[in-house]
């Protein structure tokens, strides 16, 4: 892979085919010494009993699963049993969950933000053990879900996960995420050198149970980015209190970095 200045270019990796069995019982966790307690900082998918939780604040609309899209299926309510990959298997490769990745698809190795004057490096993370989301330690880093959607897919979220701040290192890349606008532009560079543009279309605030997961982790509907966070009052040895979602729309083709 040929050298970058500005250290942005992730590794050659390639991530798995989906695994929906993971996807139903999805939890993001911010680690004990990140933003929040590994006690209160879960986010299950069956967490939002509500057909449509309603956000704290919001501003801007973030598309439904079903907007311009009529062969969407909704989600199971319960676990489904695994399917074998329809593809043959790929050399393996680590992660930083442990987990092994295989069958290529475009990965995502950073997260622009320049109208936050922020980026970050991004990693795939997978589950863990307890069924929890492997969120990086680094308030720098990132980390794109694996078992749903890439970049490159024509449908579904893409979704990107990081903490808010850390206790060692103090705000994180996603500090500023509560501060974003509705038109304000999110880039993710790819391991095939594509930069794929976005637009900010929503900014939401949710209570931790409150979050509507099956909506936010789809992988059908119209393609969409969506960063999560941590966000709201903080509680010593508590944490905080809600997640902040921005959503964002592909805003044009992708282009070549040079």
């Amino acid at each position: 892979m040929r050298a970058d200045p500005s250290g942005l270019v992730p590794p050659t990796i390639l991530p798995p085919r989906r695994r929906r069995d993971h996807r139903l019982r999805l939890a993001v966790t911010f680690g004990a010494s990140a933003c929040i307690a590994v006690s209160s900082c879960v986010v299950w998918l069956t967490g939002a009993s509500a057909k449509d939780p309603v956000p704290i604040a919001s501003v801007g609309q973030r598309p439904s699963a079903t907007a311009g899209d009529t062969s969407a299926v909704p989600l199971p309510s319960t676990p489904s049993t695994p399917s074998a990959p329809s593809l043959p298997q790929r050399p393996e490769v680590s992660t930083p969950d442990g987990a092994a990745l295989s069958a290529p698809v475009v990965v995502p190795g950073a997260l622009l933000l320049p109208d936050l004057g922020r980026s970050a490096t991004v990693v795939p993370v997978g589950v863990a053990d307890d069924g929890q989301v492997v969120v990086p330690r680094d308030g720098d880093v990132v980390g794109w879900y694996r078992f749903g959607a890439g970049p490159a897919d024509a449908s579904g979220s893409v979704v990107i996960v990081g903490h808010r701040d850390t206790r060692a290192e103090g705000p994180g890349v996603l500090y500023a995420l509560e501060r974003s606008q509705v038109g304000d532009v999110i880039e993710l560079v790819g391991d095939d050198w594509s930069i794929r543009p976005y637009r900010v279309v929503s900014r939401e605030a949710f209570t931790k149970r409150a979050l509507p997961t099956e909506e936010l982790f789809r992988e059908s509907g119209p393609s969409v980015l969506t960063v999560i966070t941590c966000g709201g009052s903080y509680t010593p040895g508590v944490g905080y209190e809600e997640n902040v979602v921005v959503t964002a729309v592909p805003d044009g083709p992708p282009r070549v970095r040079t």
